[in-house]
């Protein structure tokens, strides 16, 4: 019999919420991780053409902490987060009936 108190527990999980997800449109970048003052968010060229574009920052409990629309043909965003608590959080991009999201820790 083997004990799973021993044995290491690796768990991973990705967020599809559209069929455009198979096709890597949901490869936008979020750097750096862990982040302390900035993040940046940068996503592909066929997310820069989409409108509108709505970004936001959720805590692990889903209170919304930020939420910018951003106009067609922007390639990324700079985020000042020094005024967010240390722990994790969620970058949301919202576009029609895509959402994507992607995972981030704050630490200082």
């Amino acid at each position: 019999m083997v004990n799973v108190t021993e044995m290491p527990l690796f768990v991973e999980f990705s967020i599809i919420t559209g069929e455009n997800d198979f096709n890597g449109i949901s490869d936008f970048v979020v750097y750096p991780n862990p982040a302390t003052k900035i993040l940046n968010i940068q996503w592909p060229s066929s997310l820069r053409t989409l409108e509108p574009r709505i970004i936001q920052i959720m805590d692990i409990t889903g209170r919304v902490c930020y939420q910018k629309n951003f106009p067609e043909g922007s390639e990324g965003v700079e985020i000042e987060i020094d005024n967010l608590a240390v722990g994790s959080y969620f970058v949301k991009i919202s576009q029609k009936e895509m959402i994507y999201q992607k995972c981030f820790i704050i630490s200082r």
